[in-house]
């Protein structure tokens, strides 16, 4: 399964994590994301582009109750389990292998047009931060 390891050292660092011989480390805009993730006690989190899970780990680390992780890399469920699995938060994250939201259930989709719509004015604020750290 290991094609190779990473260490994060982002928000809630170091966190070792197992990499797939299809699954990306983490780059700077997952560091960005983890640094201004806003979870709070209860949420319910999704996780598209999961990867090696370390958001979906960082969200139930910060309190979230149930995290969705979706990624398109067949072995999502092997690496992203053993991520989680490691990190003492695989109770509460699903990995899902798929293309964007389709493999959530349709409870999930009912409250996911508004949560969308909120998230991206959430990242329109954030935008001009993003934009400055990204110049630096």
């Amino acid at each position: 399964m290991a094609a190779g390891y990473f260490q994060w050292k982002g928000r809630l660092g170091p966190l070792d994590l197992i990499l797939g011989e299809h699954t990306f480390a983490p780059t700077t805009i997952s560091t960005l994301v983890a640094d201004t993730m806003d979870v709070k006690e209860g949420d319910v989190v999704i996780d598209v582009g999961t990867g090696t899970g370390v958001l979906a780990i960082i969200a139930a680390k910060l309190g979230a109750s149930r995290v969705l992780a979706i990624d398109n890399s067949p072995e999502v469920e092997e690496v992203g389990r053993a991520n989680a699995e490691a990190h003492g938060v695989a109770d509460r994250i699903e990995f899902h292998h798929g293309d964007l939201f389709d493999p959530l259930d349709e409870d999930v989709h009912a409250g996911l047009r508004r949560e969308v719509l909120e998230g991206q004015a959430r990242f329109l604020d954030m935008l001009p931060k993003i934009q400055r750290f990204a110049r630096k």
